[in-house]
């Protein structure tokens, strides 16, 4: 799985090869990176000088994995089911298909190894990733978790204990 995560180039040198960014702003991220620890992909984001998805569709090109368009993406429940909340909430990662023994999961951090490895530990499945933009993945998240606290709220503990 380590392997999967040795990028061929910096994501700098994707965006600039794209003409997406600059020499100049390319040189000043890595400056602010230094001084904050901050990613310079939210350097960017964060100063306007690149949209969320142009930052994941270069996390996707630097990675080698598919970038995932959320736009028009409904959660299946059933699979949501297979994650513990917990685990959904801590990685910002949400499970899209189940193949055989994979499981492709949504996230917007492809360095999330340890993420990765927990769904993988807990589900008893191989877990591959897409990347999508941050923002979005994070709404979807955040409707999985209301939806799940609702359907807790909506459950009577009379009914419950009388079973």
């Amino acid at each position: 799985m380590a392997s999967e995560f040795i990028s061929k180039k910096r994501l700098g040198e994707i965006l600039l090869s794209k003409g997406l960014i600059t020499q100049q702003q390319l040189e000043m991220a890595l400056e602010l990176q230094r001084e904050s620890r901050q990613r310079v992909g939210e350097i960017w984001v964060e100063a306007g000088i690149i949209t969320e998805e142009i930052l994941a569709r270069a996390l996707a090109t630097q990675y080698s994995v598919p970038y995932f368009d959320m736009s028009n993406f409904s959660p299946k429940d059933d699979l949501i089911r297979t994650i513990p909340e917990d685990l959904i909430n801590s990685h910002g990662m949400l499970p899209i298909r189940l193949s055989g023994n994979t499981m492709t999961c949504v996230c917007h951090d492809p360095t999330n190894i340890i993420g990765f490895q927990n769904i993988a530990r807990f589900t008893g499945y191989s877990v591959e990733f897409v990347v999508a933009q941050k923002t979005l993945l994070e709404k979807h998240v955040a409707r999985v978790l209301s939806s799940a606290e609702q359907l807790l709220e909506d459950v009577d503990i009379d009914d419950v204990l009388q079973e």
